[in-house]
């Protein structure tokens, strides 16, 4: 399992995670896309996966664009569309699993309303309790809440959590919450550079062998269209793959440009 670290304040929403996908362990895609974004008719969200590299022999985040593609996304707010990816989520692990099924954490951060009145800190996964501990895995998908405090902060970091206690992380967790307290606008890259950090000094952990040192992370402002997408220096920029437009169908996707392009057809874009 990887790690992701997912944040907000009440301008911006922040998400990091590593581009390493393993099957039993053994590395397997070293590129690999693990955040998308999702838009609603009441709000947006930053997605983060940790866990499962496929779903039903398809890609884990082309798996998640493909529900959602069967979601109406202009009648459903942006946690009841989690709340239905949780369902399918769970009756695939109930109909495929027969023992232990796999671990999978999928994480989301912005706001429930199109105003960003109410942000939103969450997770859906079967390996979670409801205070964001992780246990033994399930069948059955569940939503656990960040509490946020009124125009507050919050970060959280979900995966494989052996690899957060060396000082130099935990430095660096320090950082990045007493930036995100300020809530300033102009401490945005430092924030997500901070976030990104935390990714490389977790892949560098001698205890870690499911996260490299790529890691892709994205900004996204609570009211303003679009999305700011940054990754480590030394790497090629990249696209982060969403879902805006509803009703559709997503299948092979490619990423080109801000869209995922499943076949011919555009089903995705900045947020709107």
């Amino acid at each position: 399992m990887t790690l992701i670290a997912n944040a907000i304040h009440k301008r911006q929403a922040f998400l990091a995670v590593d581009s390493r996908l393993t099957v039993d362990g053994n590395p397997v895609d070293e590129s690999a896309i693990k955040n998308a974004y999702i838009t609603c008719k009441r709000g947006k969200l930053l997605l983060g996966f940790a866990g499962i590299a496929d779903i039903d022999d398809t890609p884990t985040i082309e798996w998640v664009l493909n529900e959602f593609s069967e979601v109406d996304f202009g009648k459903v707010s942006a946690r009841e569309a989690m709340q239905l990816l949780g369902e399918k989520l769970t009756h695939y692990f109930q109909q495929t699993y027969y023992r232990r099924p796999p671990e999978l954490i999928i994480t989301a951060s912005g706001w429930e309303d199109s105003q960003g009145k109410y942000p939103k800190l969450l997770s859906l996964a079967n390996c979670l309790n409801g205070d964001g501990k992780l246990i033994r895995p399930d069948f059955e998908f569940k939503i656990v809440d960040y509490d946020i405090p009124p125009h507050g902060s919050k970060l959280i970091i979900l995966g494989d959590l052996r690899v957060t206690s060396s000082k130099p992380f935990k430095k660096t967790i320090s950082a990045v919450e007493r930036l995100l307290g300020r809530s300033v606008n102009k401490l945005n890259d430092e924030i997500l550079a901070g976030m990104v950090k935390l990714i490389a000094l977790a892949s560098s952990d001698p205890a870690s062998t499911t996260i490299n040192d790529y890691v892709r992370a994205s900004r996204m402002d609570k009211t303003k269209e679009g999305i700011v997408y940054t990754s480590n220096s030394e790497k090629k920029s990249y696209s982060l793959p969403g879902f805006s437009t509803p009703n559709k169908t997503v299948s092979g996707i490619t990423i080109k440009n801000d869209f995922v392009i499943g076949g011919t057809t555009i089903i995705g874009g900045p947020p709107r």
